[in-house]
Order: C-alpha cells, then structure tokens, then sequence
C-alpha cells in the first residue's frame, strides 16, 4: 500500500494554527487563580511554545493569493503576543503585590519592595 505525501500546511493554516495557540495562553492566564496559576504558567509556556513553532514552520514564499490574509493575521498575532506579555507582567505583580503582603515591611525609595528576612530559628551557644 503506497502512502502519499503528507500535505503541508499552508502559510495562512499555520497563522491560524498559532493563532489558536495564542488565545488558549490568553485563556490560561485569564482563568487562573492563586491556586491554579503555577499550572497554568506552564501550560501558557507550553501553549507559547507551539506557537512558535508553528510559525517558524511557514514554508516560504507566501503565495500572491494568502499574502493579503496572512500580513493581517500576522499583525493580529503580534498584538495578541503583546497583550499576553501584558497579561502576564501583570499577574507577576499581583503574584509580587500578595508575597509582599504576607512577608514585607515597606518598600525601597525606588519602589521595590523590601522581604522581611528570615533570622536564626534559635541560637546555639558552645
């Protein structure tokens, strides 16, 4: 049985593909909670990942027919990439803001704020 030669997506089915790959990341990070956020920083790295291999995996040159339809997606693309690392610079504060809640003591004169550090649990004297 002869196997035929596997189709190779087109320029605009990879944009697409990535594209997916880009709102379900937007959705890992939109839908995480304390509980569930290292998880879902994974799997948001996982889903970014393929991303980007899909979009390396454009085979060259884009045809006069998707050039029109690729461009835009391609622009679309980069402004979600944006808005993710938006969302993702935002949940580090917030991540930031709780652990300075729990453990800080105020904030530098530059505005990083300032762990409370951990001194000896008991002191052992010879």
């Amino acid at each position: 049985m002869a196997v035929g030669p596997q189709s190779i997506p087109s320029p605009l089915e990879q944009c697409k593909a990535a594209e997916a790959k880009l709102s379900r990341a937007r959705d890992l990070l939109s839908e995480s909670n304390p509980e569930t956020l290292a998880e879902a920083l994974e799997e948001c790295r996982i889903e970014l990942l393929s991303a980007v291999e899909f979009l390396r995996g454009i085979p060259g040159p884009v045809s006069s027919a998707e050039k029109e339809a690729v461009a835009s997606l391609l622009l679309r693309l980069r402004s979600q990439a944006r808005a993710i690392g938006v969302h993702a610079r935002h949940t580090s504060n917030f991540c930031q803001g709780w652990l300075q809640r729990a453990l800080g003591t105020g904030y530098t004169e530059s505005g990083l704020p300032v762990l409370a550090e951990a001194g000896p649990r008991s002191s052992f004297e010879g």
